[in-house]
């Protein structure tokens, strides 16, 4: 069984509760947690751990390590800990760091042994098929743009859209893959071939989409 996909769609703490608290309870109590900042300047890193430490304090974490360059821990140490947490900002940054140091082979391998991955923002758009649904959001770059492939193919969607609005439509409809669009105030959460919708406004192929308010557990 693969490991849960938490999907947020880039808003504010208050806006993205649902999916944090999701995230929360598939845990496991005093969880060492790995955030990867890439999608952020290295000068903004620091900043990044204090906001992560502050909207995450609900949490009671055994540890929180995050990675300042991509060679600073091993493969076998990225893969003992029990949650990682891929943070927003540009996506082909975030996208070409991970693929030229081999972080997204070891991301992938992470989630095919059943471990929970959480991606805000850009980390949620780089886990699936292609980062084209960053290109009207983010300072595009020439690379290839094909993202982790991490979802499901039954679970009716091959990539997020985040910070969705209505309007992105047209750009939308420009991309050859089927879309899961994910507002600021939504997240999605993937567990296995299982697509759930948290928060008020997650949008998709609704015949496929099972609706719950529940608390996601383990």
């Amino acid at each position: 069984m693969k490991g849960k996909l938490f999907l947020a769609g880039g808003g504010s703490e208050e806006l993205s509760k649902e999916i944090d608290t999701a995230w929360k309870n598939s845990l496991p109590e005093k969880p060492r947690v790995l955030l990867i900042p890439f999608a952020r300047p290295p000068e903004k890193y620091t900043k990044t751990l204090a906001w992560f430490k502050k909207a995450y304090s609900f949490i009671d974490f055994g540890e929180i390590r995050m990675l300042e360059r991509p060679d600073q821990f091993s493969r076998k140490e990225i893969l003992s800990f029990d949650s990682i947490y891929i943070g927003g900002g540009n996506t082909f940054q975030l996208l070409r760091t991970l693929r030229n140091s081999g972080l997204d082979k070891t991301i992938t391998e992470f989630h095919n042994l059943g471990k929970p991955i959480y991606g805000g923002s850009a980390g949620a758009v780089v886990l699936g098929k292609t980062i084209q649904t960053a290109n009207w959001l983010d300072e595009k770059e020439d690379i290839d743009p094909r993202g982790l492939d991490l979802f499901p193919n039954n679970t009716g969607g091959d990539t997020a859209a985040v910070h969705y609005v209505p309007s992105h439509e047209q750009n939308i409809k420009q991309i050859d893959a089927r879309i899961i669009r994910i507002a600021e105030d939504g997240g999605v959460i993937i567990n296995n071939e299982e697509l759930i919708c948290v928060g008020s406004a997650a949008q998709y192929q609704k015949e496929k989409v099972k609706k719950t308010n529940e608390k996601t557990t383990k």
